[in-house]
């Protein structure tokens, strides 16, 4: 297993962790854990580039890792606005699983969906918003958690758009039989 994987793997194993602190109410931890597991995002992808170990394993787990840090932060500031975040969970929800059923049925057809630039802008506004939750809980401080929802719904907003591409962009070469 290569350095890039490892670093998947230990972000996934961390999730935990990053659940803890939130509710031993250590909320500062909390935004440096999601902080640091949010970095190793882009860590482990550029240390795959850069020293050329792209593998399957890692164009599967890392998506998955980010998909339980950011999901799992949701989960968690729901107890703020238990509708608002639901409707943001199922949206997100939503996209992930369609989404990944296109890319598996593209995969069957050796149909190859590569990460965009619309997904790599959903997921930086929704660590943003994220971390301006985080905070804004941290510092209780209403303006920062008012920014934090409007910076969420922007995030919501570009997980539709950003879905509604991966799924246009190679729609007729999958589905066609």
């Amino acid at each position: 297993m290569n350095l890039p994987n490892r670093i998947t793997l230990f972000r996934i194993c961390l999730i935990p962790v990053f659940i803890a602190t939130y509710f031993l109410q250590l909320y500062w931890a909390s935004l440096a854990f999601f902080l640091a597991l949010s970095a190793t995002d882009w860590l482990d992808g550029f240390i795959a580039r850069k020293t050329n170990q792209v593998t399957t394993l890692g164009k599967y787990m890392d998506p998955v890792a980010d998909k339980l840090l950011n999901i799992s932060a949701l989960i968690l500031l729901s107890s703020l606005e238990p509708v608002f975040f639901s409707i943001c969970l199922i949206i997100t929800f939503a996209r992930d699983f369609m989404v990944d059923g296109f890319r598996t049925v593209a995969i069957n057809k050796n149909v190859i969906i590569p990460a965009n630039w619309w997904g790599k802008v959903k997921t930086c506004v929704q660590i943003l918003a994220i971390s301006l939750y985080f905070l804004g809980i941290a510092l209780n401080n209403e303006m920062i958690l008012s920014i934090a929802s409007l910076i969420l719904i922007i995030a919501v907003l570009l997980t539709v758009i950003s879905g509604i591409i991966y799924i246009t962009t190679k729609w007729k070469e999958v589905i066609s039989e």
